[in-house]
Parts: C-alpha cells; structure tokens; sequence
C-alpha cells in the first residue's frame, strides 16, 4: 500500500513493513534484544571503570566472604558483613529522617568559606557517622563532630566508649615546657587505664599550644592540657581522630565570622 511505504521506523526496529499481525508479533519479539542491551552496558559501567583502575575480583567470591565474614558491634551482637553493610545504609536513611543530616549540612555549609556543601562528603561523613554508632555506639554531633570534610571524635566520645566498655582511667600532668613569660606551654598527660579484667595500661599524651595556633590568648594554658588529654586519650582509645587536635579547629572559628566583625569567644577552652 502506498501509504505504507511513506512510514518511516526507526533504524534498525523493523526489516520492511509487516502487514499481518503474526509477522509484528514476530518483530515485537525482536526489539527486545536492543533493550537487553542497552540495559547490559548500562550494568557494566562500573565495571569498565574498575577494569580502567586494573582492579578484578571476583562477585561469587565476595558474596560467598561477606556470609562468613562477621562484625562485633557496640551492642555485642555479631552479624555477617554483609548485614552490617546493610545496618550502615539503614542509618544512613535514619540520620536523613531524623534530621542529623539537616544538622550536619548545615555544620559544613557555616564551615566552608563559599558556604557550600560537597554531597559526596556529606554522603561519607554520615557513612563514617553511622559506622561509629555501630562500632562504638558514638552519636552523631554528641561524640562524632563533622570537620573540614572529615569526621572527629571528641574527648567526651572517647569518655563515653570508655565507661560503655567497662574501662575506668586516672589522669596525671607533667608541664614540659612553662609558658608564664612567653605563654607557649607543652603538657605530658598521663594517662592510665584499668579495663574490666582489672589489666593495666598506661599512656602518654603530649599537648602544645602558643599564640601561634590558639587564637584566644587567655585559652592557651588550657589548651595546652586539653590537648594532651586527647592526645592521651586517642592513644587508649583508637576509635578516630581526635577533633581537639584537629588543626582545622581556629580557621572553622574564624571563618564562622564576618571580615567586620570581631568574634565573641567562649570563656574557656571547654568551650570548643
């Protein structure tokens, strides 16, 4: 038929035009290899980028390792690897509906200069937020601080994991370095540690602090022994870096406030 002819498919679709309904239930079946395709090469995207990196491993396998593979968490309950996984992404969902990913945002955007926020960051610093929950039943903003696009853990985090896992420590400080006539003081923190099978640990922190990196100069004395305390404190307690000696702590400050205006520091250094 003439007007059959003037039709134009798309390329590749249709061979010639097909009259009776048998041949177009026959080319129906047809297309679907095309989309089976285009489905295929949209799956292996990531494939091709691991093969460009040179990385190879192999699914079956790492199914097979996440099932036997189990993780201890703060609650003492063990699950596999696999389920743990999952436990992250499930906090993450929750931190979303519960607004600590609100408050984290909005934590990053005062820290950046542009007062913008990197969604991948976001994304791993609530991933880092709900892996410390899981670990070490740390909050987020509590215990886990957002801090220049990574995450820190405070000295009461620290405290609180201490007392969760049965741990009781006495502190002692030695002045290394007095700073009354030039204000630049270095403090040892002695830290010993008893865990609940009453062995004994002992560790050292060492904390610095001058007019050079405390910008309020009547904190610096403070400063000095609080940073020796988490110094002490992360040595014990490995679960993270330690946000009072996060080098970043002064610039977040400043920038927080307008070129004009002088800012209104807190009274002491428990302050931070």
């Amino acid at each position: 038929m003439p007007d059959n002819e003037e039709i134009k498919l798309p390329d590749g679709l249709f061979n010639q035009a097909q009259p009776a309904n048998r041949e177009a239930k026959k080319e129906k079946v047809q297309e679907k290899p095309t989309q089976k395709k285009d489905t295929k090469e949209t799956e292996t995207g990531i494939d091709s980028f691991i093969k460009s990196l040179e990385l190879t491993y192999d699914e079956n396998l790492v199914n097979n390792a996440l099932e036997h593979i189990h993780v201890k968490l703060a609650t003492g309950e063990e699950v596999t690897l696999g389920q743990y996984e999952n436990l992250i992404m499930y906090k993450v969902v929750q931190y979303i509906k519960l607004g600590v990913g609100w408050k984290v945002t909005q934590m990053m955007r005062d820290q950046d200069k542009q007062g913008t926020v990197d969604k991948t960051a976001l994304k791993w610093i609530l991933k880092e937020m709900a892996e410390k929950e899981l670990l070490y039943g740390l909050k987020p903003i509590e215990h886990v601080i957002p801090l220049d696009k990574n995450v820190y853990v405070g000295i009461n985090g620290r405290k609180y994991f201490a007392r969760n896992t049965g741990q009781t420590y006495s502190v002692e400080y030695q002045i290394k370095k007095d700073g009354n006539e030039d204000n630049v003081w270095d403090i040892d923190c002695i830290l010993t540690v008893i865990d609940k099978e009453g062995n004994k640990s002992v560790y050292v922190g060492q904390g610095h602090a001058s007019p050079s990196n405390v910008y309020r100069k009547d904190w610096i004395k403070d400063m000095a022994y609080k940073r020796s305390l988490a110094d002490a404190l992360e040595s014990a307690f490995p679960i993270g870096a330690s946000y009072e000696k996060a080098p970043m702590i002064q610039d977040f400050e400043e920038s927080r406030m307008p070129p004009d205006q002088k800012p209104e520091l807190a009274s002491n250094a428990e302050s931070l």
